[in-house]
């Protein structure tokens, strides 16, 4: 009668699990935080296939992160964004999953995504270029949407200077 226990049957397996973490990185400050559930960031669990590259893990992690495109920080195309393993060493692109299992030799792999504003310089609408840092890194719609609010605001308390100054 075979035993029923022979060999290792998680060789055998095709997927594996890993947990994906979110964290923030501020350029300035030189710090990396964890971004939490309620902010739109969380640790998630999942299983994937062991020839999955790095390079497709972090468009899986663009994905989850940024849906549609879009967190509650920003927009995906403000954010320099890298994969790292739990050292915080940034991984290969094309080294699978199966063979950073083979390298970490842990049972459960985390990988972290990490997303940092943009250095570069920006041109907004009317042409003028400015750097981030000038913005203090703050979402153009944020800044769009403070304008507004604080133009209505500013037209509720003082009318007649606003209807003076065309606000009106």
């Amino acid at each position: 009668m075979p035993s029923k226990h022979k060999g290792n049957k998680s060789a055998e397996k095709k997927t594996r699990k890993i947990e994906l973490s979110y964290f923030h990185q501020d350029i300035k400050t030189k710090t990396i935080k964890q971004v939490r559930k309620n902010s739109g960031g969380g640790t998630r669990s999942m299983e994937v296939i062991k020839t999955t590259t790095m390079q497709q893990l972090l468009e899986k992690a663009k994905q989850l992160y940024f849906t549609d495109g879009e967190s509650c920080r920003g927009m995906l195309t403000d954010f320099n964004v890298k994969l790292s393993d739990v050292n915080f060493c940034d991984v290969k692109d094309d080294a699978t999953v199966e063979s950073y299992y083979d390298r970490q030799k842990m049972r459960l792999l985390r990988f972290y995504f990490i997303a940092s504003f943009k250095d570069e310089e920006s041109e907004d609408e009317s042409g003028n270029t400015c750097s981030q840092s000038e913005t203090n890194k703050l979402p153009v719609r944020f800044l769009l949407k403070m304008t507004q609010v604080l133009t209505s605001h500013y037209t509720l308390l003082y009318p007649k200077v606003s209807q003076a100054l065309g606000m009106i």
